[in-house]
This record gives C-alpha cells, sequence and structure tokens, in this order.
C-alpha cells in the first residue's frame, strides 16, 4: 500500500475569500476553507459519513481515542462515552488475530498507514470483520499527533466470498470423488464377489481369518466409495410432499433392525409437528436418518440409547432431533465435522463423508443442521444433532 502521511494545515490568510469554495478545487484548500469558513459544514460531513471515522490521540499515553463518528458507535454498539479516552483494542477479543494486531502496532510504531482486516466485537459480544485503513497525521514541525482511522463492517461481504471459495472447492472435490469412485467400485466388486464365494470352502482356520480381514478391508473401502459417490452426486431425486410424523415413525422402524441389538430406541412425536406436511425425497431423508442413527450406534459402542424426538422449534419449520449417550463430538471438532473427509474416529472405518453428505442433503431440503451436547444428564455428555425442515407451503 502506498504510504501517505497526513498534515493538520497552517490558517488561512487575511486573504481567504468567504464567499464560496477557493477557485482551486478539491483537495487541501477546499478543506481549510472549510475549517476556517465553514466549520458547522465540516463537521456535519464528518458526523454524517456512513464509513466508522475515529481519531487517535497520539499525543497522550496509550494513544486514546479522541474521536468518533455516529457510524462507529452504530456498528459497534459503543456509546461516545464508552470510548472516548480508551484505546480502541477494546475491540479485540479472543478470536482476533494476533499477527494483524502485531501489524498494526509495527504500523503506528514506524509512523506508517496501514490497511488490512481485523477480526473486532460489538458491545454486545458478536463479532465481524473490520476492514481497517488507518493514517498518520503530523503537524508542521513533523511530529505525530493522531491517527485517522477509517472502518466498514465487512462481515457479510466476507462470509459470501468464503462461502464463494468453499462452492468451488466442493464442485471440484465432488467432480474428482465421483470419477475416481466409480473405478474404486469397478475393481472391489471382484473381491468381495470372489472371497464371499470361496470363504466357505475354505478348511484351513488361518486362511479363512485372512479372508475375514481382506472381506472386512473390501467392505470398509465399498463404504467409502458409497459415501464418496453419494457427496459427488447432484440433485437428481423426485420430491414429494409427506407427512414428517409418518416417514419419519416408518423410516426409524426400518432403520431399527439395521442397530445392534443392546441398542434401544425411543421416538417421540409431538402431535402437531407430526401431521405437518414437508417436500422431501424419502430416500435421501433415509440416509439422513440411517446416517446420524448408526453414528450414534457406533458412538455408543453398540450399547446405549438413541433418542428421536420430532416437534416445533422454529416457526415455519419442524424438528427432528436424534441424540445419543455416547462421548459426544468435542467443541473444536464441530465446525469441522461437516467438511468432506474429516473424521474424529481414530480407529479404522470413519470415512468422513457421512455428515458431509447429511449436510448436503438437509441444505438441497432448504432445512438447517446442527451439533450440539446433549445434555449434563447424559453420560459423556451425549451428542445432539438436530435438523430442521421447512413446512411444505
Amino acid at each position: 500500500m502506498t504510504q501517505k502521511t497526513i498534515q493538520v494545515p497552517k490558517p488561512l490568510s487575511d486573504q481567504t475569500p468567504t464567499g464560496g469554495f477557493p477557485a482551486g478545487g478539491i483537495g487541501p484548500d477546499i478543506l481549510r476553507h472549510l475549517a476556517d469558513a465553514k466549520p458547522d459544514l465540516l463537521v456535519a460531513a464528518i458526523e454524517a459519513c456512513p464509513v466508522n471515522i475515529t481519531i487517535a490521540d497520539m499525543l497522550r499515553p496509550d494513544a486514546p481515542l479522541a474521536y468518533v463518528n455516529p457510524a462507529f458507535t452504530e456498528t459497534t454498539g459503543y456509546a461516545l462515552d464508552d470510548v472516548v479516552g480508551r484505546n480502541c483494542r477494546f475491540l479485540q477479543g479472543e478470536h482476533t488475530d494476533p499477527e494483524a494486531v502485531a501489524a498494526l502496532r509495527q504500523a503506528i510504531e514506524q509512523e506508517t498507514s496501514i490497511e488490512l482486516d481485523l477480526l473486532n466485537y460489538r458491545k454486545d459480544g458478536t463479532p465481524f470483520d473490520n476492514h481497517l485503513k488507518m493514517a498518520p497525521v503530523h503537524d508542521w514541525s513533523g511530529r505525530l499527533v493522531a491517527y485517522v482511522g477509517i472502518q466498514s463492517d465487512v462481515t457479510a461481504e466476507r462470509l459470501r466470498e468464503r462461502a464463494e471459495i468453499d462452492r468451488q472447492r466442493l464442485e471440484a472435490l465432488g467432480q474428482m470423488a465421483g470419477g475416481v469412485a466409480h473405478q474404486l467400485n469397478n475393481l472391489l466388486q471382484p473381491i468381495l464377489s470372489l472371497v464371499s464365494l470361496n470363504q466357505s470352502d475354505m478348511k484351513d482356520s488361518r486362511m479363512a481369518a485372512d479372508f475375514d480381514v481382506v472381506l472386512q478391508s473390501a467392505r470398509q473401502a465399498a463404504d467409502v466409495v458409497r459415501d464418496t459417490l453419494a457427496f459427488s452426486k447432484g440433485d437428481s431425486r423426485t420430491y414429494v410432499n409427506v407427512p414428517i410424523g409418518e416417514v419419519v415413525e416408518s423410516q426409524v422402524a426400518f432403520i431399527r433392525t439395521l442397530l445392534p441389538a443392546d441398542v434401544r430406541v425411543d421416538l417421540k412425536i409431538e402431535e402437531s409437528a407430526g401431521a405437518n406436511t414437508v417436500r422431501i425425497d424419502v430416500t435421501q431423508f433415509s440416509q439422513v436418518l440411517a446416517n446420524l442413527m448408526i453414528n450414534s450406534a457406533q458412538a455408543m459402542q453398540a450399547s446405549g440409547n438413541i433418542d428421536v424426538f420430532v416437534s416445533f422449534l422454529r416457526p415455519g419449520h419442524v424438528t427432528i432431533a436424534v441424540s445419543d449417550e455416547g462421548p459426544g463430538i468435542p467443541a473444536e471438532h464441530r465446525a469441522r465435522v461437516l467438511e468432506p473427509f474429516y473424521t474424529t474416529r481414530s480407529e479404522a472405518g470413519g470415512t468422513g463423508l457421512g455428515l458431509s453428505v447429511v449436510y448436503g442433503i438437509v441444505k438441497r431440503l432448504g432445512g438447517t443442521l446442527a451439533i450440539e451436547t446433549a445434555g449434563k444428564d447424559v453420560p459423556g455428555g451425549g451428542c445432539l444433532v438436530t435438523l430442521t425442515l421447512p413446512i411444505a407451503s
């Protein structure tokens, strides 16, 4: 970035015109004229500016803010009396990038301009992406007297940029994964078929045990291929309007047969919620429930309770909650478990695609997915996955 500095202007001479702006056009002369002849207009312009403007007093210890405009107070939630006299670091928080803060500090020490994005926090604690430009102000002797800051809340813009990057990345990943999965599937089919056909004829117990390992590994590889194909497929399903209570009840009854004997499933459907109609592809929806319930069974090591609850939590939506008594998903992993190929399982068998497929299906249905701790009364904390689906109009 080109380094710029601002100098405090000298007073105008007595010959300065008073009937209008100077003839020199827009530049320092017009600002000096405004400051001298029309100070109220200059103040009003700064106060009305839609971007945040701050002025830090560099002649006082710790460089406190001497001025912020109304746009700053509106963005941050802090009143004027809350901020004047304080260093602007009060906007920083737990997840503010220390490297960005260090770059700011270095620019101030070197009395240079700087432009960067900084994660800041409003008075109520909510974070926002702050695009910050700062420039030093020197008096006519060259002494640093102030720092002017121009700030913009670019949270929505940055979210759109990240979403577009994610979309492009997932699209490319899906195309690549689909091609690889088809090739792997062709190679796995003869392994699965031949081992299964010949396993019963194997008389040597050690050889039979080796065949078991081969078959188990091939099945796990087939699971990876299946999830990869599901992840890479586009939305080519058939959508119908169905009562959510009926479809959940029928699918849970089927999925129960796939779970270990020591896993108990408790299904509760609020009458007012279950009668509502949602627009879904039944096969995809069954895949969502099966994935969540099988994940729960595996997390509980094939023994424990799974609760499935259909209710109202949001206007215009029905909620399907699946909770278990397993160890739960640690908070530091919850933001990533929906990413493709990310898994928290240390043992073999986790593809890292199951929840990604679930999340993709739910998003296509216009719903949301949230992962939380099931509750204090659940051994180990448990895992609670909550789906919300819009009611069909």
